[in-house]
């Protein structure tokens, strides 16, 4: 007998740039994060990334920001998750960790749209991006690999039926 995965593809991309000169408590992207944000998205429009069919996002203003332009352009409307936040003040780290492991068993690896060669763009924070690749490195093949998340870091992946993760690409979007 064959095995037969169905596949969908998945990008995590750290917000843009963020703004340090705001005063308000919901942090939006700096001049060059929005250019970041353009970037990101031109890189989709000259097809080097493929489009998405869902934007998942932290529901804060940088991470919204990040894919607003990409949403724009591929008229997918941004999709904020609460279990995109970053660990939050009060938020002990074992909660904070099942969060993150929670967004993968229950969102991500049981997405319905996974046999329809879907793909899924999610922007969140470094902290939460980091235990994302921790838990994404028990499906790959290569347990070795090395994860940095500075602003505008992406990595795709490709993921199966069987949660077999495999990286196709990855980049840093700068700014112009």
């Amino acid at each position: 007998m064959i095995a037969f995965f169905l596949t969908m593809q998945c990008l995590f991309i750290r917000h843009g740039d963020k703004s340090w000169e705001s005063d308000q408590s919901e942090v939006g992207l700096s001049p060059r994060g929005h250019g970041q944000a353009q970037n990101f998205a031109h890189l989709v429009l000259n097809k080097k990334l493929p489009k998405p069919n869902q934007l998942l996002t932290s529901p804060l203003l940088r991470a919204k920001e990040t894919l607003l332009p990409l949403s724009a352009q591929c008229l997918v409307p941004l999709l904020p998750d609460p279990n995109l936040l970053l660990q939050l003040e009060h938020e002990p780290t074992s909660q904070f960790l099942k969060r993150v492991e929670s967004f993968f068993t229950n969102t991500l690896f049981f997405h319905p749209k996974i046999d329809l060669d879907w793909t899924i763009y999610i922007c969140s924070h470094q902290d939460w991006l980091s235990h994302a690749a921790e838990i994404i490195q028990n499906y790959t093949p290569e347990k070795t690999k090395s994860f940095f998340w500075p602003t505008g870091q992406y990595y795709l992946f490709k993921i199966d039926s069987s949660k077999s993760c495999e990286l196709l690409n990855e980049g840093r979007v700068m700014w112009s």
